[in-house]
């Protein structure tokens, strides 16, 4: 048989209340040309079960004698697909009829891109839609201003450039692999955000972003900190403060937010950073930083009138007229 087009990889560990519903959404996509390992991470509930009660072709089972945790299965996912493009899918969340379909015809149309992850909505505990960015420069520049921002279970990749460049998650970085994986492969491939939700993220007791905070935590400020180092050259340690929006307040005066301004007015100049999101998110952070300073009033307002900034506000004005520390 040839190869499919797709090999979706999903680990499972003590899944049974949401398994069921996850392999479902999958198996009827509306695109169908895909391979699903599903790797059993020794679960001890029903999730094997569940699982082998799905009579499709499509899915392979691999069992764990033993519970390694969900990233080496992540790993023996991307060694074992044979699909031109890999997507991910997480036990308990849910993907919606057309995710597969589209990510797949946007890969096809756009070769430079490598990543396609889309925006996702809350389930369980939780309610909203995240609207991630969609275009490559404004994903970068949300990596090293905030965090992660390719949802993980609503990514597909491109095998070719993981193969050709032997990545790989970082069991190291656990539960952050995913956004040090794409900060990775940002350096030799695009990155794109479909502007739309094409999966359901359930949110819920277990999760690992939940139970393993401070590690997650932990390993996003370090690779927080390779992506500036990446991007951000010769930067002091009040950008890179302003960077994590760490203001030290003791430290703050007309020196440092003069530096911020030539700083930012750089990044600006810099080509693809010059967009009205990137501006408002830099300003909102520099009004900020401004009020934390110990200056009067109208030296915070002077500073924030040389700021570049895509919008005059008479209320900011004000505000920081009346502000003083």
């Amino acid at each position: 048989m040839s190869a499919p087009i797709l090999s979706v990889i999903m680990p499972v560990y003590n899944a049974e209340k949401y398994v069921h519903e996850a392999i479902d959404g999958i198996l009827k996509q509306s695109f169908t040309d895909f391979e699903f390992l599903i790797y059993n991470d020794c679960s001890t509930d029903s999730s094997r079960e569940i699982i082998l009660s799905f009579q499709d072709p499509r899915i392979q089972l691999f069992d764990s004698p033993v519970n390694t945790g969900y990233v080496k299965h992540l790993n023996d996912g991307l060694k074992q697909a044979k699909g031109k493009y890999i997507a991910r899918m997480d036990a308990d969340d849910v993907s919606l009829h057309q995710r597969f379909e589209k990510q797949v015809e946007f890969l096809e149309q756009h070769e430079e891109v490598g990543v396609c992850g889309s925006w996702i909505e809350f389930i369980g505990y939780k309610e909203g839609i995240v609207n991630y960015p969609a275009d490559h420069i404004d994903i970068i520049t949300h990596f090293f201003l905030f965090g992660n921002a390719v949802a993980h279970p609503a990514a597909m990749m491109r095998r070719s450039v993981l193969e050709s460049l032997h990545l790989s998650y970082n069991r190291s970085l656990e539960p952050a692999e995913d956004y040090d994986l794409w900060s990775r492969m940002s350096l030799v491939t695009q990155l794109h955000n479909i502007p739309e939700v094409l999966v359901q993220y359930r949110v819920h007791d277990n999760n690992e972003s939940i139970v393993k905070k401070i590690k997650q935590d932990k390993a996003v400020a370090f690779i927080r900190e390779e992506i500036i180092a990446r991007h951000v050259h010769h930067h002091s340690a009040t950008i890179k403060a302003f960077i994590f929006n760490q203001p030290q307040a003791k430290n703050l005066g007309s020196k440092e937010l003069t530096e911020l301004t030539a700083y930012v007015k750089t990044v600006l100049a810099s080509g693809g950073y010059n967009n009205r999101w990137v501006k408002i998110t830099l300003t909102n952070r520099f009004v900020a930083w401004c009020k934390y300073a110990k200056l009067s009033g109208f030296t915070k307002m002077r500073h924030y009138l040389a700021f570049p900034s895509p919008f005059f506000s008479v209320r900011i004005c004000l505000s920081l007229l009346m502000n003083r520390q």
